[in-house]
């Protein structure tokens, strides 16, 4: 399935300005479904939230996805705990996969971000089951980093998780949603 041909992603200069809510398109299911892979945290250290994800998506473990951020820097050396959107696209795009906006939220009003609770809930019927939807959690003040989670299937990973659990196992379903990424194989 091309995605193209389909259209089932937004591109990225549509959404330069963003309202309270966007939403991008209905992805349609055509009864396929895509692996879950579990996560290879080969890396010594912490398993940071994009290794994590990274893994979860592609079945490729973290030191992959270290060294294409690496890369994507210029530091052979560099020490990878958070990245950000353009790092995480440019290391799936190299792993064959494809990353578009789903969904943007933000705005000046209060409470324009959802809970990841309220997100799920309202976008139950559209998402696609062949899919992952990679979520990029906001910030919290005065620590300003966001954190990375996917969804696929009605199951979640990240890297606190440590495996594909259900909703109702989820530890960060009140923390706001920032934008939804929608992956799949290029």
């Amino acid at each position: 399935m091309s995605l193209k041909k389909d259209k089932v992603f937004l591109q990225a200069e549509a959404l330069a300005l963003s309202a309270d809510r966007i939403s991008a398109v209905r992805l349609h299911s055509k009864g396929k479904e895509v692996s879950a892979w579990e996560i290879q945290h080969d890396c010594k250290g912490l398993l940071w939230c994009g290794h994590a994800v990274f893994s979860a998506i592609t079945g490729l473990p973290t030191s992959t996805f270290r060294d294409l951020v690496r890369k994507k820097r210029g530091n052979p050396t560099a020490n990878i705990t958070g990245t950000d959107e353009s790092e995480m696209e440019f290391a799936l795009k190299k792993s064959g996969f494809k990353m578009a906006y789903a969904y943007l939220f933000g705005g000046k009003a209060k409470n324009s971000r959802p809970g990841f609770a309220h997100f799920l809930q309202f976008t139950r019927k559209e998402r696609a089951r062949e899919v992952f939807y990679l979520i990029a959690f906001a910030g919290y003040k005065p620590r300003e980093c966001g954190h990375w989670g996917v969804v696929l299937n009605n199951k979640f990973i990240d890297n606190d998780s440590g495996g594909w659990v259900d909703f109702s196992d989820i530890k960060r379903r009140r923390m706001p949603v920032d934008a939804v990424f929608a992956v799949k194989k290029a």
